[in-house]
């Protein structure tokens, strides 16, 4: 777990992502992006610090809804409309798209829980999710569909996703797309989403945190991997899991 002097410089390290024009950047010499907003706002929530510029706020709100490419954006608007306050003309713009992908029914499914609805599906986004019954992907993939099944209440094999997902753990403590390959933040984040969905844990919970720290960088960020430089958004995935983890661990002590 980061220490309180840790989690002090990787603030520091995500406001210096802040651009004076509003939003964050994934370098200070690129311009802002909802992405990385999105990634630094979640990130500092956990931190405990909403310190961020006026600007920022300004940013988000002049974001055009209706121009944004899927509904994994229009969710990240939209969460960052309700988390900072900003006034809820500024989500007339968002509109319901076509689910023609498990992620577009996942980010709907989350979308319509921001705006305090019970998620629905048609008979076809239905029909869709039975084709991925049994489905082995990526474990982002498994993640997305164990979390609609459960958003949903749809039975479906427990054990056999947590048996897989487990499986994808690699010998140094991170998670691979899949089993036997190369670890990545992103994917450690994913493989720890599921399995807390899912009532288990990893294999080797002490060699996944200490994975997730090698990849921490002296200014406080994370990347990708341990050799990798960092960014908000492999910050967000290295927070969001160490949190994961501290919730497994409290779980297994009551």
């Amino acid at each position: 777990m980061l220490t309180s002097k840790e989690k002090l410089l990787t603030k520091r390290f995500i406001l210096s992502r802040e651009r004076e024009e509003g939003g964050f950047s994934f370098a200070a010499t690129t311009p802002p992006t909802l992405e990385d907003t999105y990634y630094a706002v979640r990130s500092l929530d956990m931190l405990g610090t909403m310190e961020i510029c006026a600007s920022t706020s300004s940013y988000i709100s002049q974001i055009e809804a209706d121009r944004l490419s899927g509904l994994r954006q229009t969710y990240r608007l939209l969460y960052l409309l309700r988390r900072l306050g900003i006034s809820p003309k500024a989500e007339s713009g968002i509109r319901p798209l076509n689910k023609q992908r498990l992620q577009d029914i996942y980010y709907h499914i989350l979308t319509q829980e921001l705006l305090g609805k019970k998620p629905q599906l048609s008979e076809s986004e239905f029909k869709f999710l039975q084709t991925q019954n049994g489905r082995l992907g990526t474990v982002s993939e498994v993640c997305k569909y164990v979390i609609i099944m459960r958003k949903l209440g749809i039975p479906f094999d427990k054990s056999r996703y947590a048996e897989w997902i487990r499986k994808s753990q690699w010998y140094d403590g991170g998670f691979g797309f899949y089993p036997e390959t190369t670890s990545f933040l992103d994917n450690v984040y994913w493989a720890l989403r599921a399995l807390h969905a899912l009532g288990s844990k990893p294999s080797r919970m002490e060699e996944c945190e200490r994975f997730i720290m090698q990849c921490r960088a002296k200014n406080g960020g994370f990347g990708r991997q341990s050799t990798t430089i960092p960014s908000v958004e492999y910050t967000y995935y290295a927070i969001s899991s160490l949190n994961i983890i501290k919730r497994m661990n409290q779980s297994m002590q009551e």
